[in-house]
């Protein structure tokens, strides 16, 4: 019998296999207010029989490490968690951060939180059923909402441009039924399940990336390795989107490092053709767009181009994809505003 097929048994029986959810945060209390304890409480009324809880604080300078170490210390006896850590991180890097708790996490799976999210209390069980039926699948994700609405769609997963800029399907359309079946997606960010088995051939997050497609360059690895990426309709929770991001970073920051790594990105992961048709639509955005996303733009190729030879290193490590099929919107520009740049740019010419 299969490790699997072992896993799917007990599961079946009523004995679930033990999860590790690694919380990351950083400045939770000051970015996020009352969410970051309605984020804390939510967790802790998980309706899963076992699991434990690392708390990854990334450098926190308000102190809501210590404020999730007293909760978690004043907590009633609960017999579904069998146990939690507090670890820190001497720096602010998602990866890094994810890589620490996965370091000390004992589970069959290992879900990756973000302290900007309130969790149904179903989410863990309906993921954990769902990859226990199929063991293709090594990533998977929840039906995440807007926080503070009911039934506005945040996102289901993302989903990969020709480009490698990302597009999130069904994004703020109002929840009537319409993606009640699980589908499979380019990457799942913010709140995933992984199998560990899946980490013991794809390795860790890169923490090269700094921010931004760390988890996807994850999820292609996945995929590469043959398993499946999803998201989990039955599994939900509410988002409060990019609030930590959008406070820590100033807009230039986040600009230029989603840039720097979609690049990266693209050099490790894409065919040829692809990532030539990368190239190609990154130069005519150069040609037309304003004089900020030039620079942008520029620095970050150049970024790239000193750091060339260790990128290829990992292309040569994990190889292209297979010839992925890329899902509409093929551009991750709306042409009727790149139409208006480009005419734009000609008149100020």
């Amino acid at each position: 019998m299969t490790k699997n097929e072992s896993l799917h048994f007990k599961c079946n029986q009523g004995q679930y296999p033990l999860v590790s959810i690694v919380l990351l945060n950083y400045n939770g209390l000051r970015y996020l207010g009352a969410l970051f304890k309605d984020c804390l409480e939510s967790i802790m009324a998980t309706d899963y029989p076992n699991f434990e809880v690392i708390f990854v604080d990334n450098g926190s300078i308000d102190g809501s490490d210590v404020v999730a170490q007293q909760f978690f210390e004043g907590l009633k006896p609960n017999k579904n968690l069998k146990g939690f850590k507090i670890i820190h991180n001497d720096e602010n890097i998602i990866a890094t951060g994810y890589n620490k708790g996965m370091k000390f996490s004992k589970g069959d799976y290992i879900a990756l939180l973000s302290n900007d999210m309130k969790y149904h209390s179903m989410w863990l069980r309906a993921i954990i059923e769902e990859m226990e039926k199929d063991n293709t699948i090594g990533v998977a994700g929840c039906k995440r909402y807007v926080y503070g609405t009911s039934n506005i769609i945040d996102g289901l997963g993302g989903n990969l441009c020709i480009d490698g800029r990302p597009s999130t399907p069904a994004r703020y359309e109002k929840d009537i039924g319409q993606y009640e079946t699980s589908e499979d997606m380019d990457w799942i960010g913010g709140a995933a399940v992984i199998r560990r088995d899946v980490l013991q051939k794809i390795g860790l997050f890169d923490a090269d990336y700094v921010i931004f497609y760390e988890d996807t360059d994850l999820c292609y690895k996945a995929r590469k390795t043959g398993y499946r990426v999803v998201y989990v309709p039955k599994a939900k929770l509410w988002h409060k989107t990019t609030s930590t991001i959008n406070n820590a970073l100033i807009t230039k920051q986040r600009e230029y490092s989603g840039e720097r790594s979609r690049i990266r990105f693209a050099i490790i992961h894409f065919a040829f053709a692809r990532m030539l048709s990368t190239f190609l639509l990154d130069l005519i955005l150069i040609l037309v767009v304003d004089a900020h996303w030039k620079k942008t733009l520029l620095k970050a190729y150049w970024w790239n181009i000193l750091n060339l030879s260790h990128t290829l290193k990992r292309r040569l490590e994990f190889g292209p994809s297979p010839p992925y099929s890329c899902k509409y919107p093929l551009f991750y520009w709306d042409a009727s505003k790149f139409i208006r740049k480009l005419f734009k740019s000609n008149i100020n010419e």
